[in-house]
């Protein structure tokens, strides 16, 4: 071969290398800096996001409330749900394309700290209290108990009354609002441990990030038998995923200690008392817990003893746990009468369905006949409440039914699933009769409870879901509108986690101007005469009973509105029982005027009512600060006083 010609085909040669190897580092540079400036950008956004959220918390607490709000949506500001919702905006997007496990779990943080923000806004602007009806009774019982009137006994369920009892002398703040930061305190418990749960059923980081975004939807929030404000029942709820996730990691041998006893672990030690705390924190509760738990000894022992062989079968056993609990159950329902009130109920409801004198479904029907008078129906209603929910119960079904036909997913949430499908069946029982006459009230508690649950599987059924898709082309098709559907979920979730006239629901919140005017009146009842109030629909005892430990004032019942358009006079004067036939004082405050008007659509008492009773002669208004309204109806009639009634 010529020299030459060698020569020259050995250039060539090295400078095709040359060539292909700066193309090659070019593209590699062009990858690092895409790389790079994804992760700039991502950066970017999320401190947007937090800028954006603190901008919203600052226009919040700078408007606080001043009078009733019947819509805390609507009288926030404008400006706290724009900065609100460009944070959960820019969490839900970073979570969907994140590029690193830290960007990742910045943006889980902001749609907590988002959410966070959503469910504190009674603290934020500065209500006197959250909560009517029952959280007002519980107002009495924790000032009661923090005087030391009450002792920890002398309440059914003193663990969130001692908690914010405790709150408010170590921190010096008013117990109204020390209740209200014990709500937040068990609701970040929940948006914590939620997914610390699910990651110890499934170790992957994305189904711990799902499971975190599903924990902010708070679907165990149903505003019906389960609320934001302070009530026990919700709060044990709460608490529940702490306890879950104890008694998980116990089982999956994630908590370890060689310096302990083989039997032993290091949350076998933590178990007791959390088992304690949810026992005073609610009863009724620690029953759905305890038939969740005994489900689950059910199925270790049939694992263990006919197939010793399969994976579920491996787990640690919670015998000794589930011995422990019932034992505090059992010694604290014992020395409480109310408990064995409510199984009395229950039996008489099993009963009366039996003899034809009740009908399951009670509160259901109760709830759609409501619904139907205000000219709504039960499917916009469920639509409104229940969605998301219903969305996430069946993702949990489909779950256990892939695992039921034979598909099988990870080998942990493959072989964890039959404890949380016999843990929740073994609770079909008492729902199924707490849905029936006068105790169905209690099948909504049930249902919160579920979701809890529910929210746990459904997270991992929508990365089964995920995972599913034949090949990334498809996920990169679609992932555009699974972030829709995402933001719409937050979106649907969010403007019902408040009662609103969205859902047909007055606000709860509580102003001072309410609890001023009452105080006011009850203080100025002379002690030794029987003092006889009227008020529109019921609840007015649960305002005396925030102050008083006893009970003094007579209630006659709710007004009707036929009687305050004709004339309180005659009203009071031709009652059909004649010990009412006196005179009385008649309260009113804002909410019953924008609750009946405005959430129930004038369906029991109209505007014109409420205007009739300043026209009326014998009518007197005796005090009003703008938001209280005390009226004396004088009709000159004093029958005699039925024996036990004087305070």
């Amino acid at each position: 071969m010529h020299p030459d010609r060698t020569n020259l085909e050995r250039m060539e040669s090295a400078v095709d290398r040359l060539v292909d190897g700066a193309f090659t580092k070019h593209r590699h540079d062009v990858v690092v800096d895409s790389s790079y400036a994804r992760r700039r950008g991502e950066k970017v956004a999320l401190t947007i996001g937090f800028l954006g959220l603190m901008a919203a918390v600052f226009v919040a607490r700078g408007n606080p409330a001043t009078n009733y709000e019947l819509s805390i949506y609507q009288a926030t500001p404008v400006g706290y749900w724009v900065g609100v919702g460009v944070a959960l905006l820019i969490s839900i997007i970073i979570a969907f394309y994140a590029s690193g496990r830290t960007v990742r779990t910045a943006s889980v943080l902001l749609a907590g700290a988002a959410t966070t923000s959503i469910v504190g806004l009674p603290l934020i602007r500065g209500y006197y209290f959250y909560g009517l009806l029952d959280a007002l009774i519980h107002l009495g019982w924790a000032r009661s108990l923090n005087a030391g009137v009450f002792t920890v006994y002398s309440i059914p369920y003193p663990g969130s009354h001692l908690f914010a009892a405790t709150l408010s002398r170590a921190t010096g703040v008013a117990m109204p609002t020390a209740m209200m930061l014990t709500v937040m305190v068990f609701l970040v418990l929940y948006f914590m441990f939620v997914p610390l749960t699910a990651r110890l059923i499934f170790p992957d980081q994305r189904v711990t990030t799902i499971a975190a975004f599903s924990a902010l939807l708070l679907l165990p929030i149903n505003s019906l038998a389960t609320h934001l404000s302070f009530h026990p029942f919700t709060l044990a709820t709460l608490f529940f995923p702490v306890f879950l996730f104890l008694m998980v990691k116990h089982m999956v041998h994630e908590a370890d200690d060689d310096r302990l006893p083989r039997r032993i672990t290091a949350v076998t030690l933590l178990m007791p008392a959390t088992a304690f705390v949810l026992v005073i924190l609610h009863p009724q509760l620690t029953l759905n817990v305890l038939l969740f738990v005994f489900g689950i000894v059910g199925v270790q022992l049939l694992y263990r003893l006919a197939r010793p062989e399969n994976p579920t079968a491996y787990y640690r056993v919670i015998y000794g746990q589930a011995l422990i609990l019932l034992i505090i159950f059992v010694f604290w329902v014992d020395q409480h009468q109310s408990t064995f009130n409510t199984l009395d109920q229950t039996l008489a409801a099993i009963e009366g369905l039996f003899f034809g004198t009740e009908v399951a479904g009670e509160v259901v029907s109760t709830q759609s006949d409501s619904a139907s008078d205000i000219g709504v129906s039960i499917f916009e209603l469920f639509l409104k409440l229940f969605l998301v929910s219903a969305g996430y119960l069946a993702l949990a079904a489909m779950l256990v039914l892939g695992r039921i036909r034979g598909k099988r997913t990870a080998s942990r949430i493959d072989s964890m699933l039959p404890f949380f499908l016999w843990g929740s069946l073994a609770l079909v029982p008492i729902v199924a009769a707490q849905f029936i006459g006068d105790v169905s009230t209690y099948f909504f508690r049930h249902l919160g409870f579920g979701m809890v649950i529910a929210t746990i599987l459904g997270a991992v059924g929508v990365h089964q879901f995920n995972r599913s898709l034949d090949t990334s082309s498809v996920r990169t098709l679609l992932r555009p509108i699974l972030l829709m559907c995402a933001v719409f979920v937050v979106v649907l979730s969010v403007v019902s986690m408040f009662p609103s006239p969205y859902i047909f629901l007055p606000g709860q919140h509580v102003s001072a101007q309410h609890m001023e005017g009452y105080q006011a009146s009850f203080n100025a009842q002379p002690a030794d005469k029987t003092i006889w109030y009227a008020a529109i629909r019921t609840g007015m005892d649960r305002y005396e009973a925030a102050y008083y430990d006893e009970p003094f004032v007579v209630h006659s019942g709710p007004v009707t509105e036929e009687g305050m358009l004709t004339g309180l006079k005659g009203y009071f004067e031709t009652h059909p029982e004649e010990v009412v036939r006196r005179n009385h004082w008649l309260v009113i405050t804002e909410t019953d005027i924008e609750r009946e008007v405005v959430a129930y659509k004038e369906l029991r008492y109209s505007r014109e009512s409420f205007a009739a009773i300043t026209r009326e002669r014998n009518v007197h208004l005796v005090q009003s600060n703008g938001e209280f309204y005390e009226f004396y109806v004088e009709i000159g009639l004093r029958p005699p006083v039925p024996e036990g009634t004087f305070r």
